[in-house]
């Protein structure tokens, strides 16, 4: 039987395993992609991982997005059925893009350039 502690508890695994693997996702698999497309592609992951969304139109609890979206589409109906969580998925893939172009860049830091003393 789920009950709300461990609803919460399952949910909560979910998300910290997303988050580790988006991390490690860009740190390792992502090392030699060039900056600018290794931050949207991160934020597209993590956006496709951390979109939570209702199953159904009756249901109470959340799950992630995709897994529901992929779910929905194979056994619950299809297109009718998974149309809520893929209209999720695109809105966290948008706003993922938008805060990827907007986030201000970090800039690379440069040793300061050597003076010649005057001795």
């Amino acid at each position: 039987m789920l009950t709300t502690e461990s609803y919460w508890i399952g949910l909560s695994c979910y998300a910290l395993a997303a988050l580790i693997g988006s991390v490690l996702i860009h740190r390792y698999w992502l090392a030699g992609v060039r900056s600018p497309w290794r931050g949207l592609i991160t934020a597209w992951l993590a956006a496709l991982l951390l979109t939570p969304a209702l199953p159904s139109p009756e249901a109470s609890t959340l799950a992630p997005a995709l897994v529901t979206f992929l779910f929905n589409m194979a056994f619950a109906g299809g297109w009718e059925a998974a149309k809520g969580p893929g209209f999720a998925l695109i809105a966290a893939w948008v706003v993922a893009t938008l805060v990827v172009f907007f986030m201000p860049r970090r800039r690379a830091r440069t040793a300061p350039a050597a003076t010649p003393r005057n001795t």
